[in-house]
């Protein structure tokens, strides 16, 4: 009998969560994609490009690949080769997003502006959607003592849900690694792209785990004990699968090297062969 209730338990969830799933994909996303075209006042032709990149106004060196995807993006754009409209989610702070612009051209080098351009098809249409900064906090290490890598994955999920509530894409690239926003991104309808710069999980981590060698993320004292290592092994190894499944939601991965690429072959099964593409580099400042 009690076999039979839990069965029921796990039936009715799974119902549950299917009609949610249902819900989401015929009719809240259809809904929320066609206001946020209103409300950006994108063309009829155009193709909403998101980036997940809360960060982007910080001026470290994961932006210089956004910008230069931006930019790219801009240029074909201009050149009538597609119509785009890129949304960019990002964190909520004192900057306008002219001044984020702005100070991509003046950190990298490299113009993301909207005003004029080369070519017939004018400029490219850029916009922000800006996430709480309550939400933001949800993404720093800090925020999450224990079992950090969940706690960050989760925080993704929910900074990346606001998002898509605000402006629902045709395409989403995350150009920061949050491989769990990918499954948001798919049941929203939108195709999904990842540029991953450093797993979230390799499996150079779950071979030092599984023989409890201590490192800068594996506490000796966890190390040194059976119970523990062993805890923190079933936690990674649960991890590392449920990694490898979000990646499975990506359309297109890039990856940032060779090292990268050999770790994310071997946890992300599902998806399609990763594509090494360099970072970005300013040679022009090296001349």
């Amino acid at each position: 009998a009690m076999a039979s209730l839990w069965m029921l338990l796990v039936c009715a969830n799974a119902a549950a969560a299917l009609l949610v799933c249902l819900y989401l994909w015929l009719i809240a996303w259809p809904r929320w994609k066609r206001e946020t075209r209103a409300r950006l006042k994108v063309a009829d032709d155009a193709t909403v490009v998101a980036f997940f990149h809360p960060f982007c106004a910080s001026g470290g060196g994961g932006e210089r690949v956004l910008w230069k995807m931006v930019h790219t993006l801009a240029q074909l754009h201009r050149e009538k080769k597609r119509s785009l409209h890129v949304v960019i989610f990002a964190q909520k702070g004192p900057k306008t997003p002219e001044q984020i612009l702005a100070g991509a051209e003046e950190r990298f080098g490299i113009d993301v502006s909207t005003e004029g351009g080369s070519g017939g098809g004018g400029s490219m249409k850029i916009d922000f959607v800006f996430i709480e900064t309550e939400l933001i906090d949800l993404l720093h290490a800090e925020t999450w003592p224990r079992f950090t890598m969940i706690g960050q994955s989760y925080g993704s999920m929910v900074v990346a849900w606001r998002g898509f509530q605000t402006a629902t894409p045709d395409l989403y690239f995350d150009t920061t690694g949050a491989a769990f926003t990918l499954p948001l991104g798919k049941l929203c309808g939108a195709r999904c792209a990842a540029y991953v710069h450093y797993p979230t999980i390799s499996t150079d981590m779950l071979a030092m785990v599984y023989s409890r060698r201590p490192s800068y993320n594996h506490d000796s004292a966890i190390a040194s004990s059976k119970l523990a290592s062993l805890v923190k092994c079933v936690y990674y190894f649960l991890f590392a699968g449920l990694y490898g499944v979000a990646g499975a939601f990506a359309n297109v991965v890039f990856v940032n090297s060779s090292w990268t690429r050999d770790h994310i072959e071997a946890l992300w099964r599902l998806s399609p062969a990763p594509t090494v593409l360099y970072p970005p580099v300013n040679v022009e400042a090296l001349a």
